[in-house]
């Protein structure tokens, strides 16, 4: 019996406790950067909390107003952890605690007390919140009134109200976003089921070459890249903030968009055209063009006539030209090509 009485004084403890305690969620973004006149539970006022910009976007600057719509009653809110002693001194009652050296609840982010007599409206300093992130602000504030004893007018605290601000600030909506990740998506689904379905051939020899297979897509991706690039460029978000985070993960997956790394042999021969084979198919570019070199160096020396080497020398030109059997060649480099052209006119012109 004795317990259940004890549990039972603590929750009343608790819940008056409680009492002049109210909790208020506060979720503000671009659209809605004020929560305008909430009315609240404990005390005849309202409050207002609204978001700034500041110069760093992934921070938000946080002003909040209170308005004393009670027609007898005062405010105060304290910037000093007064004693009771020390505010007898003014004349200031504390009637909220029975404890002779109870000090007052403060607002530590005001260096000076305020008073809001009843129509009176005051704005907290304001402070910084960071984006996307819950920040849990407390508001500490008295219900008082004045009252005159003899010749003097003295306050009296009557209640203690306690405000807590729950306040989350949502990015800037990017109003383009959702139908460029839509694009994104759309695209790779449709290159993952192309791939999946053996839709490209990687084949030197298949007509319409791979390039030629993938080039819608590649168009498609390159210009959804462009987009983005420039949507970055133009927003100036920082590395950290969730928006680039967001276009990061887009331009990831179309580089997964990658021809390049395509490597499927269809098998049907009918579409392996080959329009030119000879035994120099099998060459490098590079060893086409040390054979070239060789030939034009034997030419100038006089070790060999234009008449001995011309056929070797148009054949090795021909397939440079037309064949496509050896994949490598479309690694090697345009200093490569240019020297086979160059060496190739030399001794085309050479009489």
């Amino acid at each position: 019996m004795k317990k259940n009485t004890f549990i039972i004084f603590v929750l009343c403890l608790f819940a008056i406790t409680l009492k002049g305690q109210e909790t208020i969620e506060v979720k503000l973004n671009e659209d809605t950067p004020c929560l305008n006149n909430h009315s609240l539970k404990y005390a005849n006022a309202f409050i207002t909390v609204c978001s700034n910009k500041t110069n760093d976007e992934d921070v938000s600057s946080i002003s909040v107003k209170i308005e004393n719509t009670d027609e007898s009653l005062m405010f105060i809110v304290f910037g000093h952890g007064w004693t009771k002693k020390e505010l007898r001194k003014f004349h200031i009652i504390n009637e909220t605690s029975n404890e002779k050296s109870a000090r007052i609840e403060y607002y530590p982010d005001l260096n000076y007390d305020t008073r809001l007599n009843p129509s009176d409206d005051f704005t907290l300093p304001s402070f910084e919140v960071r984006n996307e992130q819950e920040t849990i602000h407390r508001i500490p504030f008295y219900i008082a009134k004045e009252k005159r004893k003899f010749l003097c007018k003295k306050t009296y605290l009557l209640e203690k109200q306690i405000v807590e601000l729950r306040i989350t600030i949502e990015a800037n909506k990017d109003k383009e976003f959702p139908r460029i990740k839509q694009e994104c998506d759309s695209l790779y689904d449709a290159y993952a089921l192309a791939l999946d379905n053996h839709q490209f051939c990687s084949h030197p020899a298949h007509k319409p070459s791979l390039k030629e297979q993938t080039k819608n897509f590649v168009a498609e991706r390159d210009d959804l890249r462009l987009i983005i690039n420039m949507r970055l460029t133009e927003n100036h978000w920082s590395t950290t903030s969730k928006q680039y985070t967001l276009y990061q993960e887009l331009l990831s997956k179309l580089d997964k968009i990658n021809p390049d790394i395509i490597d499927y042999d269809c098998g049907i021969k009918e579409n392996h055209v080959r329009t030119h084979s000879c035994s120099y198919c099998d060459l490098s570019l590079s060893d086409i063009y040390n054979k070239l070199q060789a030939y034009y160096i034997n030419l100038t020396q006089g070790d060999k006539t234009k008449a001995e080497i011309w056929d070797d020398v148009n054949s090795l030109y021909t397939c440079y030209t037309k064949s496509n059997k050896n994949p490598n060649r479309k690694k090697e480099g345009k200093v490569v090509k240019d020297g086979i052209v160059k060496y190739y006119n030399l001794i085309k012109k050479k009489q």
